[in-house]
């Protein structure tokens, strides 16, 4: 039995060894160019990864300084074109499963009658993701 135990340490020790994890990274990219959602969303899956998504409070403090505070950019959300009109991070990644951005205003956003997402028309901002492997 003693070898046994032995064997059993052995392979606990080696899958330590072999143990490692992904760890994404996401790079903002600001495009000053005026285009529609669309375009904007084509634009970013042409060069980079897509339309950048805001996913947390740090995602939207990152966005927060990119470019002109006055200036508007288009974020990767858009109102889903099925029946159930959900809004639907680009790529089709994940739904959005909040919609009051701000406390004072629980209904205002997204608004109802939009289609696309600003965040705050003329730029845009796109992430490019890469992949790490840490050991």
């Amino acid at each position: 039995t003693g070898r046994v135990i032995h064997s059993q340490i052995t392979l606990v020790e080696l899958s330590c060894i072999f143990f490692f994890f992904w760890l994404w990274v996401l790079l903002y990219v600001y495009i000053k160019k005026k285009k529609s959602w669309n375009e904007a969303q084509s634009f970013c899956r042409e060069h980079h990864t897509d339309l950048a998504p805001v996913s947390n409070e740090q995602d939207n403090l990152k966005l927060g300084k990119l470019g002109n505070s006055n200036d508007y950019i288009w974020i990767g959300l858009k109102k889903n074109s099925s029946e159930s009109q959900k809004w639907m991070w680009s790529g089709g990644r994940e739904e959005m499963n909040y919609e009051a951005w701000d406390e004072e205003e629980k209904t205002a956003c997204p608004h109802p009658k939009m289609d696309n997402a600003k965040y705050q028309e003329d730029t845009q901002v796109c992430y490019t993701q890469y992949r790490d492997v840490i050991q």
